[in-house]
């Protein structure tokens, strides 16, 4: 899983040195990024903790109020602070996403009538609790040593980030793949031919867009293990894959389940693609600042 370094007391006190519009900027990923978690409270498969990361990082390069805010909010409050202090996740946090998880595999299992898709949805929720669970907790924190937990985060960080990236293209490559070939030849589940060519068009543009973006985090990925790339980078990186999970996730779920509920949210993983793309730039741009934390 991506890990977002938490910015540390003299970056927090340098955002009043930065321009309007780049504090803006970071202000917006930080709203966008709260809303996303929030929507991962709903979304099957779809990372929550991982965007109230995200939010806290980029308000405290834009908004000192909003960051404190976070981190002092009585629902994940205690979660960040804890994350700032080492990368720490509580047991209980631990317990509470596997339990959730736990009860959204069940419920697709029950209400989903396409097996690989179930099967698809609970192998990511695997990943994301496998990743949880190795997670330092606060409580055995200090008899693991936290500095040397750190330096070891530090040094893996890079590397591991890189991984990621790399591996989640290759996945999101060979599913779109996949999904292409579906779309060219099934859909014979919907018994109209009009409403069967025009559920084709919307999913041809899920499968492009899930390609294209695919190899943007290729490429993303082997930045990292070229350069090293930086924590804008990892910003970026999040909100690829945000907007594919958002943007043409929903759109097979709706296509091939006919669940409409989560339909207003497709646009959103349009904003995130958009959002994503110019976080890249702005990591270009700030390619030599620091590596990943």
């Amino acid at each position: 899983m991506p890990v977002v370094a938490m910015a540390t007391e003299p970056e927090i006190a340098s955002t009043r040195s930065r321009s309007r519009w780049m504090r803006g900027f970071w202000l917006l990923v930080a709203v966008l990024s709260l809303g996303l978690a929030c929507v991962g409270l709903v979304v099957p498969g779809l990372p929550s903790t991982e965007f109230v990361l995200l939010s806290a990082w980029a308000a405290a390069r834009s908004s000192t109020r909003f960051h404190q805010w976070l981190l002092h909010h009585r629902l994940f409050g205690a979660m960040l602070r804890h994350w700032q202090q080492g990368k720490m996740v509580s047991r209980k946090a631990k317990w509470a996403a596997t339990a959730s998880m736990s009860a959204c595999a069940v419920l697709m299992v029950l209400t989903v009538p396409h097996p690989w898709f179930v099967a698809a949805a609970i192998a990511c929720m695997v990943g994301v609790q496998v990743w949880l669970w190795r997670r330092p907790e606060p409580d055995n924190a200090n008899a693991m040593g936290r500095s040397v937990m750190a330096n070891s985060e530090t040094r893996k960080g890079t590397k591991t980030m890189g991984r990621f990236c790399i591996m989640l293209a290759a996945l999101l490559g060979a599913s779109g793949v996949v999904m292409g070939a579906y779309t060219a030849h099934g859909l014979g589940f919907i018994a109209s031919p009009e409403a069967r060519e025009a559920a084709r068009a919307s999913m041809h543009t899920a499968v492009n867009y899930q390609l294209l973006h695919s190899v943007v985090l290729l490429a993303v990925g082997l930045w990292f293990r070229l350069t090293g790339g930086n924590r804008i980078l990892v910003a970026a990186a999040l909100l690829f894959l945000a907007g594919i999970l958002l943007f043409s996730g929903l759109i097979y779920l709706q296509t091939l389940t006919s669940i409409q509920t989560l339909r207003p949210f497709v646009p959103w993983g349009g904003s995130s693609l958009i959002l994503a793309w110019l976080t890249l730039g702005a990591a270009a741009w700030g390619a030599g600042g620091k590596s990943v934390q």
